[in-house]
């Protein structure tokens, strides 16, 4: 029997590539996070230590460096993981951070129209804050009455 030695073991090792793209991690089944790295694999080892992002598998979609707000965007859009507590909204560092827990109410809100539009809860939130936004800006140009 041969014993085993470190010389042996480097001889079968193959060497992990560096993949830039968007990951997803995984926990029975359910999708529970997306992110996005210039190196996967080393990003998904620093979730290990994360407690509370607890998965059992992931999956890597490789694509270039300029594409991944994008991708990341449209794969939070469409399975709204429960860790993705910021949404890219396609290029640029164009995010929304939630910082607060959503009142009940309201996360119920934005549940539904996620459901009849379709999308996620944090597209619901985004376009509602636009919307928000559009009327503060018109309330700003309007003449003093």
């Amino acid at each position: 029997m041969n014993s085993l030695s470190a010389e042996h073991i480097a001889g079968l090792a193959q060497s992990v590539k560096k993949t830039c793209g968007v990951y997803v991690l995984m926990r029975a089944g359910e999708i529970v996070y997306v992110g996005q790295s210039i190196n996967c694999n080393l990003r998904i080892g620093s979730h290990l230590n994360d407690a509370g992002k607890m998965f059992d598998s992931y999956f890597v979609i490789e694509c270039p460096e300029d594409n991944l707000n994008e991708v990341e965007a449209r794969y939070i859009a469409k399975f709204g993981p429960k860790h993705n507590v910021i949404m890219p909204l396609g290029g640029g560092d164009d995010r929304v951070r939630s910082m607060y827990r959503i009142p009940k109410d309201v996360d119920d809100w934005l549940q539904d129209k996620a459901t009849r539009n379709g999308t996620s809860k944090n597209i619901e939130l985004v376009a509602a804050l636009r919307k928000l936004r559009e009327i503060e800006g018109q309330k700003e140009k309007a003449p003093n009455a």
